[in-house]
């Protein structure tokens, strides 16, 4: 990735990895390479995190920026205790470490306005907008999105 960059003169800045916990499974190998790569510059979140296994070893050994709520969690939210108090604690622990939020496969307002009262930073799904082509992604940019 580094080399690639270098060679077509791409700023890592302008590169987001998402990387989910089975990549962790040459787990000495994967933690030297995230590091590498965000020390030459690439943003890098841990995605779908809490469906692997040793999370928070994880996030105590390898440097990321985001931490990413996998839709599992959200799309249970409304409906499961549970998941509340697992949703509330993820969002508490990346609060502590620094990283913003993003849950994804948000659905339902109610799941929008239970994130935004945890202090989830950034929201993706279907609620916001379903996949869109590239002209009008671009469009969509510009105008406020009203919920």
């Amino acid at each position: 990735m580094i080399a690639c960059t270098r060679r077509h003169g791409v700023s890592a800045d302008h590169i987001k990895l998402e990387v989910t916990e089975r990549i962790f499974l040459d787990e000495i190998e994967a933690i030297d390479s995230i590091n590498k790569c965000r020390a030459a510059g690439f943003e890098v979140s841990l995605d779908d995190f809490g469906t692997g296994y040793s999370s928070l070893n994880y996030l105590e050994r390898c440097e990321i920026d985001c931490l990413k709520i996998d839709q599992s969690f959200i799309q249970k939210l409304c409906s499961s205790d549970r998941a509340k108090i697992l949703v509330s604690s993820i969002i508490d622990i990346a609060r502590h470490l620094g990283l913003p939020t993003v849950a994804e496969g948000i659905e339902t307002l109610a799941q929008m306005e239970a994130l935004r009262a945890m202090g989830c930073d950034i929201g993706q799904g279907f609620l916001f907008s379903h996949p869109l082509p590239l002209a009008e992604a671009l469009a969509l940019l510009g105008q406020p999105i009203e919920l």
